[in-house]
């Protein structure tokens, strides 16, 4: 490589293995948080100490559950808008290294490498951000029973992979909640989706480096 695609090559892997790139998500992710524990104290307070059936649910219970589905959601969202930036670093250096087949730059591979994964389903937790945040977005696209039979189409993979992680219907809060689940985090902490990110970032700059022959400036 020549000296401005060496001095490209070191930008990238630093950008990739930066933490601060994370400490504006995990920001606004404990924010995200601390909202939906306050409407999940009001669900709570509505439902009194010993439950209310979910078809005895009032409109403001409702809503509430609906609030808390959204926030969950668009933690996933951001996250996934992160791994589009981490994937769009790896493609630029796999174009600097001479397309060097070890530099990975498709995602379904680059989401599976280097990457903590679900015991049960074995789905790498980086998948499950991004195929939770398609379903958050796309979900009404989706026939009703999507999850009863296999789908075709741009969105088969997205699908295959929801009814992998047990989502079903179209119910926002309840599938978020698996997802999460899947990650091993609770509501209240959701800054950990922007840390399962980070970690892996880490991982891939440092595996990069190595093939690369390239430091890291940490």
């Amino acid at each position: 490589m020549h000296a401005q695609a060496i001095t490209s090559v070191r930008w990238l892997l630093n950008e990739l293995h930066d933490p601060f790139v994370m400490f504006p998500l995990q920001s606004i992710a404990r924010s995200l948080s601390e909202v939906a524990a306050e409407s999940q104290e009001s669900f709570c307070a509505r439902e009194g100490p010993y439950g209310v059936a979910r078809k005895f649910w009032g409109v403001p219970m409702e809503m509430l559950h609906e609030e808390i589905g959204l926030l969950i959601g668009s933690a996933f969202v951001l996250g996934q808008a992160t791994l589009t930036q981490s994937i769009a670093i790896v493609s630029q250096l796999h174009h600097l290294s001479g397309r060097k087949a070890s530099i990975l730059n498709r995602k379904h591979e680059l989401l599976e490498i280097e990457a903590t994964r679900d015991p049960e389903t074995q789905m790498s937790h980086l998948v499950v951000i991004d195929t939770a945040a398609n379903f958050f977005k796309h979900h009404h696209e989706w026939p009703r029973d999507w999850h009863l039979s296999s789908e075709k189409g741009v969105q088969a993979k997205t699908t295959a992979n929801a009814r992998t992680l047990g989502f079903s219907g179209h119910e926002i809060t309840d599938n978020m909640h698996i997802a999460l689940r899947r990650m091993g985090i609770d509501q209240s902490n959701m800054a950990d989706i922007a840390s399962t990110i980070q970690g892996w970032r880490e991982r891939l700059a440092q595996k990069f480096s190595h093939e690369l022959g390239e430091p890291i400036d940490w």
